[in-house]
């Protein structure tokens, strides 16, 4: 079994709150027109806001800590990052200004804001945690291994000589994937 991390509890925690912001939206969307004929929309929404705000409190710290977390941004991720929280801002006031609304053209617009930038904002945190995933997949290799903590497979020149040292580069594929593991020490697949 993998070995439970801070980032693993880090990440658990943004993808529940996640979860209960967004999917919790998608699905109230879905059963309001039955809980109007019911009555109890309103009950309902209400019920709804007491988790959903605590998720969104939950995806705020939670995202200060992705952010303390990561090291040397590139300029896109950092760019990327940028954009998704002005989205997530947005997603949250839509919340707020829909709670706040007293008409149904009101409430309805900004419903549909509100789902739409929590969508894009979960789309965007997927896009951050895959350019988060291969940097780590580009240092496997260079400085440190993901599965349990392991050194990685170096094949220095001090242990080889000549040719000995260099045996894929007798065959292009070989070559290059060495070249793609980008540092020469990456470890035979």
């Amino acid at each position: 079994m993998l070995a439970v991390s801070w980032d693993t509890i880090r990440l658990f925690l943004h993808v529940l709150a996640a979860t209960i912001w967004v999917g919790g939206q998608l699905v109230l969307a879905a059963l309001v027109p039955i809980l109007r004929k019911g009555g109890v929309a309103v009950e309902a929404a209400r019920r709804f806001n007491q988790v959903a705000w605590v998720a969104f409190a939950v995806l705020v710290a939670t995202g200060i800590w992705n952010v303390a977390a990561v090291s040397n941004m590139s300029p896109s991720y950092r760019t990327t990052l940028i954009v998704k929280l002005v989205v997530v801002a947005i997603s949250g006031v839509t919340a707020a200004l829909h709670i706040r609304s007293r008409t149904p053209r009101r409430r309805a617009v900004f419903g549909a804001l509100t789902g739409l930038s929590a969508l894009a904002a979960l789309f965007l945190g997927v896009l951050l945690a895959g350019l988060t995933s291969a940097a780590k997949r580009r240092r496997v290799g260079q400085h440190e291994a993901i599965d349990e903590g392991k050194p990685p497979c170096v094949m220095t020149s001090s242990r080889w000589s000549g040719q000995a040292a260099r045996p894929w580069s007798r065959f292009p594929v070989m070559s290059a994937f060495r070249t793609w593991t980008s540092s020469g020490t990456g470890c035979w697949p």
